[in-house]
């Protein structure tokens, strides 16, 4: 999971109030809570849709 676009981990870390390292395991696990990938995401710029399907 990299969303980051030109943003340095660093940068996003910071954002998000979390360690680098911590964003690095974040990023390689790929699976985290829906708050945390909320958080990375708008710390990346971007933002998120959830669009529910009907059966």
């Amino acid at each position: 999971m990299n969303h980051r676009g030109n943003l340095k981990q660093t940068d996003v870390a910071e954002k998000m109030g979390i360690r680098q390292g911590d964003l690095s395991k974040i990023e390689k696990k790929g699976d985290c809570n829906l708050s945390t990938f909320k958080k990375y995401l708008e710390a990346c710029d971007k933002r998120m849709v959830v669009i529910k399907k009907d059966d």
